[in-house]
């Protein structure tokens, strides 16, 4: 009974990235031909691929932190895609302690204050606390991923620094 071909072997993500492309093979078996550059056009769809690819990550880093919120019963939130923040509410937190705890205020009136945090945690309960005390706000605590946080963490940049003036 005659043997069936094997079908060819499919190519793994990896290969599929890879920048360059095999040139047709005009050489003998077991000689190693030389990869041919990557044409303009296959350099376009790399970088589309690259870019969809990152995105069906991002989609899914929000999806698992909405099932996290979910089984911690926070309410869940995403930046991703141009949610506002003031400056006044992202200036309510300095800069290295919004870092430290992964944590940035987005909302405030003079009755709330909204904070979106990464990693809920007994020092972010404190930060929540001392806000309330000390701006008299209700202050709510939204999970939020660290896409999300680096969204809004970018946004310090366009906050003036604020310095002591000494005389």
């Amino acid at each position: 009974m005659p043997s069936s071909p094997t079908p060819p072997r499919a190519q793994s993500i990896e290969e599929l990235f890879k920048k360059t492309t095999p040139a047709p093979s005009a050489s003998k078996p077991g000689q190693a031909s030389k990869p041919a550059k990557t044409l303009p056009s296959q350099a376009g769809t790399v970088e589309k691929l690259e870019g969809k690819i990152e995105d069906i990550r991002r989609k899914e880093i929000e999806k698992s932190t909405k099932e996290r919120s979910q089984a911690l019963g926070m309410p869940y939130l995403s930046f991703q895609d141009g949610f506002p923040i003031a400056p006044e509410a992202l200036g309510l937190i300095p800069r290295d302690t919004a870092k430290e705890l992964n944590t940035v205020c987005f909302f405030r009136t003079s009755e709330q204050i909204r904070l979106a945090t990464v990693k809920p945690s007994k020092d972010v309960d404190e930060l929540a606390k001392r806000l309330e005390k000390e701006y008299s706000s209700h202050v709510e605590t939204y999970l939020i991923s660290s896409t999300s946080f680096d969204v809004a963490y970018k946004l310090y940049d366009a906050l003036p620094e604020i310095k002591e003036l000494i005389y």
